[in-house]
């Protein structure tokens, strides 16, 4: 019998739910019926029972960096409509204009999280280890899809991203605690980081 669709006196394998979903899902996706984003959240919780400890590291590893990415974009963005109020040259029709280019940028940042997550919990499921996605592809990967997105030149892209990525990746791998973390993160923590690099930003503006 085809090992995804055991007989009724066969207990249901990881396998099995995970193709039966992705199939169920995927259809009602297709009708519009159903969010993608809500497919992919809900694999995730049937995934997060089976991988690894060093695996669920990575995971939250990923999830972290779009979150502080997030929060550094409406920062960047909350410093320029400040900009804006406070100049009484700049016309009213700039901060609408702001706030749609914001959320174009959150929006565009949201498809890449969970593309690059869907991904991950893909190719870290038990049964594709030979397809296993190892950490530094992750970080790879994060330049190719979060880099293209970010409101300024590649350069200055890259180097807020590799901030973020290096003071998550302490965090979640608790480099601090092991005293492994790089001497240029000494002392320097998340919001300094991004604080000091969104304000030089918008000083090159």
């Amino acid at each position: 019998m085809n090992k995804r669709y055991p007989s009724a006196d066969q207990p249901l394998n990881y396998e099995h739910v995970l193709f039966n979903h992705l199939e169920c899902m995927s259809f009602f996706v297709a009708q519009g019926t159903a969010d993608l984003k809500q497919m992919i959240e809900m694999f995730e919780q049937l995934a997060y029972t089976r991988i690894d400890h060093e695996s669920r590291k990575i995971l939250r590893f990923i999830k972290r960096v779009f979150r502080e990415l997030q929060n550094f974009i409406e920062g960047y963005y909350d410093i320029k409509k400040n900009k804006i109020q406070d100049d009484a040259d700049k016309p009213e029709e700039e901060l609408g204009e702001l706030e749609e280019e914001k959320e174009e940028v959150l929006d565009d940042l949201e498809g890449a999280y969970y593309k690059l997550l869907w991904r991950f919990l893909i190719c870290n499921s038990p049964d594709l280890q030979k397809h296993d996605y190892s950490f530094e592809e992750v970080k790879e990967d994060l330049k190719d899809e979060v880099v293209p997105i970010l409101p300024f030149d590649s350069e200055t892209s890259e180097g807020i991203l590799e901030d973020i990525i290096e003071e998550v990746e302490a965090d979640v791998f608790g480099y601090r605690a092991k005293g492994k973390l790089p001497k240029e993160q000494e002392g320097e923590g998340f919001d300094d980081i991004c604080g000091n690099s969104a304000q030089q930003i918008m000083e090159t503006e």
